[in-house]
């Protein structure tokens, strides 16, 4: 029988309404069955990473839910090193992201890219 399964790379351009289709979008493909490569944070969606982010009353924090599903999944939260850097999250500080996550460079998301069937973009 053939491997019916889709791998993905998933990313993550803001927060908020994008980001919250982008956790249903990747438990559903889990729940499916589907391989995740990567969750890519980039632009506006580093902030995701940001461990000084602090959920207001209205905002849910949504980082915890992908740590949690990047276990499960066994994937990695790929963080956008030269975005994390304009929004003050740095290499050198690890201190300025939340466990789970990784800066990366470009190279290391192009890997990922290449190794995915479907590349889906979420973005307000």
């Amino acid at each position: 029988m053939p491997n019916t399964t889709t791998s993905f790379t998933v990313t993550v351009h803001d927060t908020d309404q994008a980001n919250r289709l982008a956790l249903r979008f990747v438990a559903a493909a889990l729940d499916s069955g589907h391989r995740i490569e990567q969750v890519f944070f980039y632009h506006d969606g580093v902030n995701i990473a940001a461990a000084a982010r602090l959920p207001t009353q209205e905002d849910p924090t949504f980082s915890i839910d992908w740590p949690t599903l990047a276990k499960r999944g066994k994937f990695p939260l790929n963080v956008c090193v030269a975005a994390a850097q304009r929004r003050g999250l740095a290499e050198d500080q690890p201190a300025t992201v939340k466990p789970g996550y990784e800066l990366i460079g470009l190279g290391v998301h192009i890997a990922a890219l290449t190794a995915a069937d479907r590349v889906v973009t979420f973005s307000n």
